[in-house]
């Protein structure tokens, strides 16, 4: 699979180079021709991710490169930092901000899970390669270190695991998160109280959300191969659905396309942009009636639909239930 390289390749190296690595020597270790400028318009095979893992591996001063990368997240830093100063509140700054990685990196997923003590942040890569757990410990300690910036106090995770075995570097974990870490564990995640939303995120600007949304992951400019074109949709629609802007004119730019392109791609692989969506509407759709205490007009609003009634329609025609129905048989699941 083939995966864009203004995302997580273009990361680790700009991560790397804040390290004090020589950026143009791992382009060479690595076979990159024409320099950092191809990067914006170019797609690296997935291989290409461990051998730069390997050459960052190679040339750090520290077994720990990717929890220092973690700490130093400056690739698209302006852009991530203002998705999450767009709202006052912290739940829902990270929660843009996943959407926001959901649409550049198609390899990797984070789903929030909330439960009455904790919200979960849970990470999957979607990759099968051996410096996965390179990837696990960049991308959490990157959000612990966001979550950190952006709230007044500070607030830190109360456990962090991890699914791989504890590595001899095991020590700095406790440095970079600041709280109890477990190994060999069910699931990459960071947990935080609950009262996450209570904090404050300083200096927010509600008016921030809209503009960054037209322009969020704007740095697409190649058309990804046919056949992993639905996947690499269904990840920017989940982040287009959990903000409430769907429409085929908002989200194509995004892909670099323009909506007409779009249509004609998804034909190809004998889909439409409007079955994708209803996909992704109807798996968030579960998402916040199980885990999440909103009104149906707010779920509503969220999914998309301008107006309620088209939303109970919708779930009648998913799930044969109404909104309301389904989420007492969710809830009762949950409780058995």
């Amino acid at each position: 699979m083939d995966l864009p390289a203004y995302g997580l390749f273009a990361d680790l190296l700009f991560g790397g180079v804040s390290l004090g690595m020589d950026g143009q020597a791992l382009l060479n270790d690595l076979g990159w021709q024409g320099g950092a400028g191809r990067l914006y318009r170019s797609w690296v095979p997935e291989a290409k991710i461990s051998d730069l893992w390997q050459a960052l591996m190679e040339r750090s001063s520290s077994d720990a490169v990717a929890l220092r990368l973690g700490e130093r997240p400056l690739a698209r830093l302006h852009t991530i930092n203002a998705l999450m100063l767009s709202t006052h509140d912290p739940r829902k700054a990270v929660e843009r901000m996943v959407a926001h990685w959901h649409l550049l990196y198609p390899e990797s997923q984070w789903t929030v899970e909330v439960t009455a003590l904790s919200i979960d942040l849970v990470y999957e890569n979607r990759r099968t390669a051996p410096d996965t757990h390179l990837d696990a410990e960049y991308r959490l300690a990157t959000l612990a270190t966001l979550v950190r910036w952006i709230t007044q106090p500070r607030i830190e995770p109360q456990l962090v695991t991890f699914r791989a075995p504890r590595p001899a570097y095991g020590g700095e974990f406790y440095r970079v998160f600041r709280c109890p870490v477990m190994f060999d564990a069910p699931a990459d995640l960071l947990r935080y109280k609950r009262g996450l939303r209570q904090q404050v995120v300083p200096l927010h600007d509600p008016w921030l959300g809209k503009a960054l949304l037209e322009t969020v992951g704007g740095t697409a400019r190649g058309l990804p191969p046919d056949e992993d074109l639905p996947d690499v949709l269904r990840n920017a629609l989940r982040g287009y659905v959990s903000v409430g802007d769907t429409g085929i004119k908002t989200v194509a730019p995004q892909l670099g396309l323009s909506a007409a392109e779009l249509r004609r791609a998804l034909r190809r692989n004998g889909t439409t942009y409007r079955e994708l969506l209803e996909d992704v509407r109807k798996q968030v759709c579960l998402e916040l009636l199980a885990i999440e205490k909103k009104t149906m007009d707010e779920i509503a609003e969220q999914l998309g639909y301008s107006n309620t009634p088209n939303f109970y329609r919708a779930c009648k025609r998913w799930f044969r239930s109404t909104p309301t129905e389904l989420r007492a048989r969710l809830d009762t699941a949950g409780a058995d």
